[in-house]
């Protein structure tokens, strides 16, 4: 009977049993050396990754991280970077090479000296051009600057050259102007005399000027009446004089 019933339940047996579950462990076994095997290769990766350009260049971190940063993935790469940079950065063969921007109005003296300085600095072309142009912008600003300083200096003394003068204005600026007329001051003169003494003093000094012209009190060239031997009468004149003494021979 129990022969019987290892003959149908042939699992339940000692031998079924330990067969099977040694057929089990078998059939297991590859699988698992299989896992085993095939995720072998994945983790090595992971852990060891293939070398890179810049594990090439040494223990230096900070130029491995440059050259990273950079996108290098040879010495070819890096040489044309090199290269380009090197190009771009490097001074001109001589000085006149720089061809720096020359200001409106302004002669070449000043930008031929910056070119000397440039090049002995060795300063790239590029940059020099751009430092020149940021100048020229800064001088020109002061320029403007100081000429509408100036401006509005010269319209505040005629402001109160007006109030002093009331309804004597107009005539005595126009004696001013024969004045100019007959001594043939050129206006560059005037221009310079109104920076160092202001507007409204050049403007009075030559309406007393032009004031004794019409007097017959001073005679361009010669003596004036009423102040000595050759000598004007008001001091102011005789000031003008000193100031136009050469332009007044001409």
């Amino acid at each position: 009977m129990n022969k019987r019933l290892f003959l149908r339940f042939p699992l339940l047996s000692p031998e079924g049993d330990a067969g099977g579950g040694g057929g089990d462990a078998a059939a297991a076994a590859p699988a698992a050396d299989g896992q085993t095997n095939a995720a072998a290769p994945a983790g090595d990766a992971a852990q060891n990754p293939a070398p890179t350009f810049a594990d090439s260049l040494g223990d230096d971190a900070d130029l491995k991280q440059w050259a990273t940063d950079r996108g290098f993935k040879s010495p070819a790469e890096m040489a044309k970077a090199m290269r380009e940079t090197e190009g771009k950065f490097a001074k001109p063969e001589t000085a006149d090479a720089y061809e720096l921007p020359v200001p409106e109005g302004q002669d070449k003296a000043f930008s031929k000296e910056a070119s000397g300085w440039f090049h002995d600095l060795g300063v790239p072309k590029d940059m020099a051009q751009a430092i020149a142009g940021k100048f020229n912008e800064y001088a020109t600003a002061q320029q403007q600057q100081a000429a509408l300083a100036e401006q509005q200096e010269g319209e505040r003394q005629l402001g109160e050259l007006k109030k002093e003068w009331g309804g004597q204005y107009d005539a005595n600026v126009e004696r001013g102007r024969q004045a100019l007329q007959t001594f043939g001051i050129p206006a560059d003169v005037v221009a310079k005399l109104e920076k160092q003494v202001g507007a409204a003093q050049i403007i009075k000094t030559f309406s007393k000027i032009g004031g004794a012209l019409s007097e017959g009190t001073l005679h361009p060239g010669g003596a004036g009446g009423g102040g000595g031997e050759g000598q004007p009468a008001d001091p102011e004149q005789a000031r003008a004089r000193r100031w136009y003494g050469d332009s007044m021979k001409k």
